[in-house]
């Protein structure tokens, strides 16, 4: 489960919500009390209804766009799994390298 799944169910659940108020309001204004201007409500409930409609299309690009990125990530680590990196490697030549006091007092190297 990403993420951003639980921001898109909630996001998909309040656009359906707010578009059955809208078509309420529209088709059956009589059964909701209270309201003194029905088209400043059905406007208020469409611009919700956008509002969730918008939520829900980002939160889906987002959820897609970290479900990929967790895929390229397992299949990196997949492909380099038990690889040792490729370092560079200097070679020591020890009488060059070490001073000549002990390389003669090792007497390994004469």
């Amino acid at each position: 489960m990403g993420a951003y799944l639980p921001l898109s169910i909630f996001s998909f659940v309040g656009a359906v919500f707010m578009l059955f108020v809208a078509i309420l309001i529209t088709k059956q204004p009589f059964f909701i009390g209270g309201i003194e201007d029905f088209g400043k409500a059905r406007g208020a409930a469409y611009g919700a209804m956008w509002a969730y409609v918008i939520t829900f299309v980002f939160s889906l690009i987002l959820e897609f766009r970290d479900t990929k990125r967790k895929h390229r990530e397992e299949v990196i680590m997949r492909s380099t799994y038990g690889q040792v990196p490729n370092l560079p490697i200097q070679e020591y030549d020890a009488e060059e390298d070490l001073p000549s006091s002990s390389v003669e007092d090792a007497g390994v190297f004469t």
